[in-house]
């Protein structure tokens, strides 16, 4: 019964909490046993549906030899970091550090869950009722909080109740009721809005590529008519338009003064990757990396080494090396390729942009993290591995949905 995933997406909600609470907890006193309870129960819920619904459906890929080095590779780092614990700080890094541990062992078990198309019809509809309330920290956070150097515990209470936003934009064509891409729409808009106050130039760009190929999709889609089309058009001309009109407001915000070209990312990401460069020289480093607590050199702190990079790629060559990171690109781009070019529907085909992009945005960060939105990466990724899923029709998919 569909009403079976309404826990999972329930427990999204406890995972955003999770990090929102990461955040806040010193400031307002929150004691630290209440983000290992929600780390738990987050854990606790997968494994659950990791037992009542499992999946054979990359058992069945012609590519499982690269999804079984990916998993025997991912549990030898686990294992060989496990081996390493000395102390009970160990277990409370893994429950509450969402950069450690847990991002490892996320993929190896959402990718044995089954997750069909009650799951997407109940997140589609959970999660567009809770845009309401984020559009309504959003304005919140716009009108009355700006503070730049919060940026990162605004962002998250923005988003505690974002679920899936990113779907919602790339599907909302699929659903009758048109507030719902109106809402999304509009929260993208503000966001970039809040991004360029803030500085945030990749969460500019992230929501600029997803505006543009909700565009994109729409207009290929079979769903829509002609009308609707020009619709989408006449939009792309007025938005044009404005931005010629009031781009000296866009260019005055904080992130162009840090700067959109080649240089501006060179002055904030140079000396991470010159003393990544420095630091990872041996063969060894490069094959196997360093393991899942592993610490790279970093000139600008203190202790003179960090255990992440603030790019994704060289995150993960840290932690796993090119053997982790080979199948761990093949993975993404065979899902990307399945369920964009491969399917008849276009809910995978925005699941399939969803972690086509996600791994383009590595080279600027998209770290491994124990977050919502990453966990539905890896569920886009299965879905786009179900066969039954890509076979479904726009038809199939707008009767379910509504």
């Amino acid at each position: 019964m569909s009403r079976n995933w309404y826990l999972l997406i329930i427990s999204f909600l406890i995972l955003n909490i999770f990090n929102w609470v990461g955040w806040i907890e010193i400031t307002y006193g929150i004691p630290q046993i209440v983000k290992y309870v929600l780390s738990v129960s987050f854990i606790g819920t997968l494994l659950y549906y990791l037992a009542a619904k499992p999946s054979r459906n990359i058992t069945e890929d012609t590519f499982f030899p690269v999804f079984l080095w990916f998993i025997l590779y991912t549990i030898f780092l686990l294992f060989t970091s496990a081996l390493k614990f000395d102390g009970v700080i160990y277990i409370q890094r893994i429950l509450a550090d969402r950069a450690f541990f847990l991002p490892y062992l996320l993929p190896v078990i959402v990718m044995f869950i089954k997750f069909d198309l009650n799951f997407f019809k109940n997140l589609f509809k959970i999660s567009s009722v809770l845009m309401f309330p984020v559009i309504f920290l959003l304005l919140y956070t716009l009108i009355l909080d700006l503070n730049q150097q919060r940026w990162v515990e605004h962002f998250e209470r923005i988003n505690l109740f974002n679920l899936a936003s990113g779907f919602l934009l790339l599907t909302s064509h699929l659903s009758n009721k048109r507030y719902i891409s109106r809402i999304v729409i509009l929260y993208y808009i503000l966001f970039i809005v809040l991004s360029l106050i803030y500085g945030r130039r990749g969460g500019v760009l992230s929501c600029l590529l997803l505006l543009l190929f909700m565009i994109f999709i729409r207009l290929r889609s079979p769903l829509l008519s002609i009308r609707h089309r020009t619709k989408m058009y006449l939009t792309g001309i007025v938005i044009f338009i404005l931005l010629l009109s009031f781009g000296y407001l866009v260019q005055s915000t904080y992130a162009f003064e840090r700067g959109f070209s080649k240089e501006g990312f060179q002055e904030s990401r140079e000396s991470v990757f010159t003393d990544f460069f420095e630091d990872f020289t041996s063969v060894n480093d490069w094959i196997f990396g360093r393991g899942i607590q592993g610490r790279v050199y970093r000139s600008i702190y203190a202790e003179g080494t960090l255990d992440i990079v603030e790019q994704g790629f060289l995150t993960v060559i840290l932690r796993g090396g090119l053997l982790y990171l080979v199948p761990f690109v093949i993975i993404f781009l065979r899902a990307s390729y399945l369920g964009f070019f491969c399917s008849k529907n276009d809910l995978v085909k925005a699941l399939a942009i969803l972690v086509f992009l996600h791994l383009a945005l590595m080279f600027y960060f998209n770290l491994p993290d124990y977050s919502t939105y990453y966990v539905f990466i890896w569920i886009a990724i299965t879905a786009c591995f179900n066969q039954r899923m890509r076979e479904y029709s726009n038809a199939d998919i707008y009767r379910v949905l509504n």
